[in-house]
């Protein structure tokens, strides 16, 4: 099982910056996976919503 410490290290190597840089690598991943067919492009808008409200939020 991880820690909290554990997972928000492994966050913080993966987005750094801030939530902007988040946010723009979660919608870049997004567009490819709309683009690929795996997610529906009617769905984007409400995804980039939750994930900006939950950016930073550990479990």
């Amino acid at each position: 099982m991880c820690s909290h410490r554990k997972i928000q290290a492994e966050f913080d190597k993966l987005y750094p910056r801030d939530k902007e840089d988040y946010l723009r690598r979660f919608t870049a991943g997004l567009d490819d996976a709309i683009r690929a067919g795996h997610i529906p492009g009617d769905d984007q808008e409400e995804i980039l919503a939750i994930a900006e409200i939950n950016f930073g939020v550990m479990p």
